[in-house]
């Protein structure tokens, strides 16, 4: 299947400003829209267009903070990204904690390091007060209104899953703190509601995506049976993009320009040359550029070759991996050759059930490059941390051993909650 927005969502990156919020816990529209839009189901297609571009900018800078924090990039000298390279985030915000207060863009004057929690806190706001209007309304008020209320779901689900795999916990609007299993908890009932009515509206696209959601949230739970029940719907080939494009730094492919344009990112040593059986994997590419004036080795990623690339969101491999991780034993072993023969590679040969294991974790690590997934891996598969906490930091101090985000000091202060 193709990648595609979800229509009829034109002008997608209208409310993409959300992301730039200065305060957390008093997340408003984006400040393109004006209450009277919220209001007018006249211009519903406009908020469903601003909640996915909000959305899209908050998961591509999500994607590269998630990088620096598993070592799958490293910062060639960024001073602002040294506490997620270092893994020593600290929730007082700014220079030590840039995921606690920053926007979602790379490259502006402003703010050239993204942050994570405004930028989700924002998504999950916007995508969630989109959808009760739109559900307020009625389909003689609002064309292709079920389809715009699944979509607008979906991004509410992908906002909390990805909050609950970063996070060590979150606040909601002012509300009490909510630890990383009731996070879950709430984003598979919000990809629950993007299914009905995706159903409904008997649109795929949408459908297929919530599945793929709802199948990566039910695996964090423990739900094996039910995520691979999800899994197993998703078409072969299916892929959904969070589009990213050239025009300005809350649309551009915020890895790239991190990366490769602003030479501020480098890929880490254990995803310099990767390969299967001697062959380099096609899902990892990379290009040395050599030592830079700052001494350090520049190797840049390959996977998103401009500013306009988009970044996999839902794909059928990672229904396919999911599917693995849950059953084990041959079933893995011939996903695993079915995803390696789609990307010329040689066959895996299986063997006991910790080594399939530890190849469906391997595969994920190859697989899901520069998309977020790898550092919450660490954590449920309790994976040694690399380098290890304690060792020399080549920027100064030492790696830290964080395996999550502390909720920000902001959100704890003005929240009578804490």
């Amino acid at each position: 299947m193709p990648a595609s927005r979800w229509p009829p969502l034109s002008g997608s990156h209208i409310g993409s400003a959300a992301c730039n919020l200065d305060e957390i816990i008093q997340v408003e529209p984006p400040d393109r829209v004006t209450e009277d839009v919220l209001d007018d189901p006249n211009q519903a297609a406009l908020l469903a267009a601003s909640a996915q571009g909000t959305f899209e900018c908050g998961y591509g800078g999500y994607a590269l903070a998630m990088a620096w924090l598993s070592g799958k990039m490293n910062s060639l000298g960024n001073t602002t990204a040294f506490s997620y390279d270092r893994r020593d985030p600290q929730p007082a915000g700014g220079f030590v904690g840039i995921y606690a207060d920053g926007g979602c863009a790379v490259g502006a004057v402003v703010n050239a390091t993204p942050g994570v929690y405004t930028p989700l806190s924002s998504s999950r706001w916007f995508a969630e007060e989109t959808a009760r209007r739109l559900e307020g309304w009625t389909d003689q008020q609002v064309t292709n209104r079920t389809a715009l209320i699944a979509a607008t779901h979906a991004y509410s689900g992908y906002s909390f899953l990805l909050l609950g795999e970063s996070m060590c916990s979150i606040a909601l609007d002012g509300g009490p703190e909510i630890l990383p299993a009731a996070i879950f908890g709430l984003a598979e009932a919000r990809f629950t509601q993007a299914i009905t009515a995706a159903q409904t509206a008997s649109n795929a696209d949408i459908l297929n995506t919530a599945r793929v959601g709802r199948a990566r949230t039910r695996i964090n739970l423990g739900k094996n049976a039910e995520a691979v029940a999800d899994a197993q719907l998703v078409p072969a080939n299916f892929l959904k993009n969070a589009l990213r494009a050239t025009g300005s730094a809350v649309t551009n492919n915020q890895v790239f320009i991190s990366g490769n344009q602003l030479g501020q990112s480098g890929m880490g040593p254990n995803y310099w040359d990767v390969r299967w059986l001697g062959t380099p994997d096609p899902r990892v590419r990379v290009i040395d550029r050599g030592i830079t004036t700052l001494g350090v080795r520049r190797v840049d990623q390959m996977t998103y070759a401009t500013d306009a690339s988009p970044i996999p969101l839902a794909t059928w491999e990672e229904a396919q991996l999911i599917i693995a991780e849950a059953t084990g034993g041959q079933a893995a072993v011939d996903i695993i050759n079915a995803i390696h023969t789609k990307n010329g590679l040689g066959p895996f040969a299986g063997g006991t059930a910790a080594e399939i294991r530890a190849q469906v974790i391997e595969e994920r690590r190859r697989q899901f490059v520069l998309t977020g997934h790898r550092f919450y891996d660490i954590l449920r598969y309790n994976l040694p941390l690399d380098p290890p906490a304690g060792s020399p930091y080549r920027w100064g101090g030492v790696h830290g051993s964080a395996k999550c985000f502390p909720i920000p000091d902001n959100e704890r202060n003005a929240n009578d909650n804490f």
